[in-house]
Order: structure tokens, then C-alpha cells, then sequence
């Protein structure tokens, strides 16, 4: 992601470089744009001024951010205010006195507040809200996770925040500190009781271990595998592929479109294990498959995150992550949004570590990101 500072050297360069072009230009009899008026470009079969127009300031193309004006090709934000570069990505202009979501310093959010002169003003009703931390922030200390009853009193993962008590509505497992509050049901971690695991890549339905739709636990591992693509276990546990071959619909067949990978010939882009295995097929949950060299079921903040963004990356491709750890009832989830050119910002959302893990939901175009416990019409499974 490119810096504020070299955003703005950029811009600057590209205005010497423009005002140099115009001058340029009007001075000469002809013009490489007779169509077009002494001073002006011709960008998407229109006549721009490049040192004033907002779309296409200093060159076609180029434009101002929100609430930033366009002079002597140049972008600038209007007296009073600051660029500031928002958790998306988008470089906005905002006036740090009054700006509750950029207040005193960029990206400093107020939350339950409003911000004046630069500080957060917390709400007085209900009487609970709190400023918490350094700069403040305004909570609701009867709900939130974070701060529950008090600043920095935070609830275990899974517990939910209700009159300012740390509250599980399923089970707790383990012992304090380190207790957690999980549903024995969908828990792959601790299913049907504390402790119970499932194998790898399994999940966990109505208190059972199993394996996501469309693969079966294979081999002493359990591990779950499509029998109709996996040269390994191609049509039924066990068969493996000869070298060269593919499994296509649980038969081997020649020709092999993949890396050749231990003598398998392998779906996916890349040989895993120094070159002996096959990557994993990994499902977003909306119609998208991938493959990584991370198993299936690999839950957890490091590799768990890392599969969310493929997922999430093969269902929006040009999209952005708004957020890495949205807050779903104790669950880490990722959280991307389409860009307004490919499906509005619609918000998908995958759960990769917590009570929710393995759980995802879609949020229509114009609506907030949304939990997979928020929306059960939209929620989906993903591995």
C-alpha cells in the first residue's frame, strides 16, 4: 500500500509535468487535440482542463479523492482539513476537529461519541458508555467484549459482554484464565465435550465429526479428500494415480494439466512438502474453489487467516479487506468488500478462528458486513 507521503510526491510530479504539457501546448499553431480548446485534454472523448478537473486532474485518469479539489493539477484538500488513510484503503479528506471517526488524529474513532475541538464527547445516555484507552474511545461497557463492566476487562473468546458481565450461552472448556466458551454442537475443537477434536479438515455438525460436502475421511489420518479429483485417493481411498495421470471424476486418465508432484500428477499450481504432495482444494462456501499447500480444517490466526483471503480473494478477486479481525460473537473473521465497479460493496465475510470458525455469510450491495449468526439466509460453510 503506497504511503499518504509518496501519494502526494506523485501527485506533485504529475502537476510540474502537466502545467509543462499545457504551456506546451498553447504555445503551438496546431494542436494534437483540435477538437479541443488551448489548455485543454481530451480524456474519454471529452475536453478536460487538467490543472482543475476533479476526474482528471494533471493527467486522464487521475482522480481527487472525496472532498479533495483539483488546482494547477494538482489534489488538495480544502483549508482545515487532512488526507487520512482509512482501513480500506481509500485516502479521504476530514476535518480532524469534527470528525468522530478520524478525531484529533486520522483513523482515531470515538465510537459511542461525537468529537469536537479534536477529543471524543461520549454519549450520555445510556448511562454506561465509557472513554476507554489511549487516545478515547467511547464503549458501552455493559456490551462490550473488550471493556466489559470496566476499561480493558476483557471477555474470554466466545463469551458475550450482557450487563456488563463476561456471559457464555454454550459450554465452557478449560480452566481460568484460559477458559472459553464454545457450542458443543459445531465446535471442531471440542465436539460433543470439551476437549473432543475432531481430525483434521473435519467439522463438526449436531455434535458429530465429519467432513464438509463432498469429501470423506481417507486413510489413518482421516483426512478428508474429494474422491473425484484427489490422485491419491481417486475414485476410493487408497487409489492412487499413476504418474502422469489426473483424477478427473474419481477415474485416472492421462495427460496432466497440473504440477507432477511425488509422481502424482496434482490439481492446484504448485508441488507442497518439498515438492511431494499436492496442494489442498479448499471451498469458499459461494461457488469458488482454491488450493493452498495449508490443510483443510487448518483453523487458527495464522493459518486459518491466511486461507480467509484466498476464500475470500477467489469470491472478489479486485475487492479489499475491510477488516482481519471482525468481531463475531468471540470469532476472528475476515471481512471483504466488492468494489462499486464489480457488484457494489457487497460484503462477504470468513470466520477463521473461534466458536464460528469454518462459517461464513454475504451481505447484499449498500449493507453492513454481517455474521454468519446475524444472517442464517445468507450464511454458508467454507473449508
Amino acid at each position: 500500500m503506497r504511503s499518504i507521503a509518496w501519494t502526494r510526491f506523485l501527485r506533485a510530479a504529475a502537476a510540474a509535468a502537466v502545467v509543462a504539457a499545457v504551456a506546451a501546448a498553447t504555445s503551438c499553431t496546431t494542436s494534437s487535440s483540435p477538437d479541443c480548446a488551448a489548455g485543454q485534454i481530451a480524456c474519454g472523448g471529452a475536453c478536460v482542463d487538467p490543472l482543475t478537473d476533479g476526474r482528471h486532474c494533471g493527467s486522464c485518469g487521475v482522480s481527487c479523492i472525496a472532498g479533495a479539489t483539483c488546482a494547477s493539477g494538482a489534489c488538495a484538500c480544502p483549508g482545515g482539513q487532512t488526507e487520512c488513510l482509512g482501513t480500506g484503503g481509500a485516502v479521504t479528506c476530514v476535518n480532524l476537529a469534527t470528525d468522530a471517526f478520524n478525531c484529533g488524529t486520522c483513523n482515531h474513532d470515538c465510537g459511542l461519541g461525537t468529537c469536537g475541538g479534536g477529543a471524543c464527547a461520549c454519549d450520555a445516555t445510556p448511562p454506561t458508555v465509557t472513554a476507554c484507552g489511549t487516545p478515547a474511545t467511547c464503549v458501552d461497557v455493559a456490551k462490550d467484549i473488550r471493556n466489559c463492566g470496566s476499561c480493558s476487562h476483557a471477555c474470554s473468546t466466545g463469551f458475550s459482554c450482557q450487563a456488563s458481565t463476561c456471559t457464555c450461552t454454550g459450554t465452557v472448556c478449560g480452566t481460568a484464565p484460559s477458559q472459553t466458551c464454545v457450542d458443543v454442537a459445531t465446535d471442531p475443537k471440542n465436539c460433543g465435550a470439551c476437549g473432543a477434536a475432531c481430525p483434521p479438515g473435519q467439522t463438526c455438525a449436531a455434535s458429530t465429526c465429519g467432513c464438509p460436502t463432498g469429501l470423506i475421511p481417507c486413510g489413518s489420518s482421516q483426512a478428508c479428500v474429494n474422491l473425484k479429483t484427489d490422485p491419491a485417493n481417486c475414485g476410493t481411498c487408497g487409489t492412487r494415480c499413476a504418474s502422469g495421470q489426473t483424477c478427473a471424476n474419481g477415474a485416472c486418465t492421462g495427460g496432466c494439466a497440473g504440477p507432477t508432484c511425488g509422481g502424482l500428477c496434482c490439481p492446484g499450481t504448485v508441488c507442497c512438502g518439498s515438492g511431494t504432495a499436492c496442494q489442498s482444494e479448499h471451498d469458499n462456501g459461494v461457488g469458488q474453489k482454491f488450493f493452498d499447500c495449508i490443510a483443510v480444517g487448518a483453523w487458527g490466526p495464522v493459518d486459518g487467516l491466511a486461507l480467509a483471503r484466498q476464500a475470500a480473494a477467489a469470491w472478489a478477486p479486485q475487492g479489499n479487506d475491510v477488516a482481519t479481525s471482525f468481531p463475531c460473537g468471540g470469532t476472528y473473521c475476515l471481512a471483504r468488500q466488492k468494489g462499486s465497479g464489480i457488484g457494489g460493496a457487497e460484503c462477504g465475510v470468513w470466520c477463521y478462528d473461534g466458536v464460528q470458525q469454518g462459517r461464513g455469510a454475504l451481505s447484499p450491495a449498500s449493507a453492513a458486513c454481517v455474521c454468519p449468526e446475524q444472517s442464517p439466509a445468507t450464511a454458508f460453510g467454507w473449508y
